[in-house]
């Protein structure tokens, strides 16, 4: 197991994909980009995503590309729910995901 400590200063954008004001945002931003998701989306030829049709972090990514958040974010982060066993699905949150896109931002990381 690895414990990362990334700098949060002033000057570190992210998002928090759960925040209520970024979740209004989002329906406005898939809505305008689904579309366009949707034709890269066509040309994955396997994996994950692909067998869920899930474009939300391509539409994640244009959104960046085509500047529609304040900045760059250097990280964001999200709760989900991951399964454990088998082909059971929950609405319920048990981990918080972290994907850090910036790796200046990281000071340290020590395995524990």
């Amino acid at each position: 197991m690895l414990e990362v400590t990334i700098s949060v200063s002033s000057d570190v954008y992210y998002i928090d994909l759960d925040d209520e004001e970024f979740k209004q945002k989002w329906n406005q931003i898939r809505a305008f980009l689904e579309q366009r998701a949707n034709e890269i989306w066509k040309k994955y030829r396997r994996g994950n995503a692909k067998k869920r049709h899930n474009i939300d972090g391509i539409i994640l990514e244009l959104a960046i590309k085509k500047g529609m958040f304040d900045e760059t974010p250097d990280f964001m982060v999200k709760c989900t729910y991951t399964s454990f066993i088998p082909n059971t699905t929950s609405n319920f949150p048990n981990g918080r995901e972290l994907v850090i896109r910036n790796l200046d931002i990281i000071k340290k990381v020590a395995e524990v």
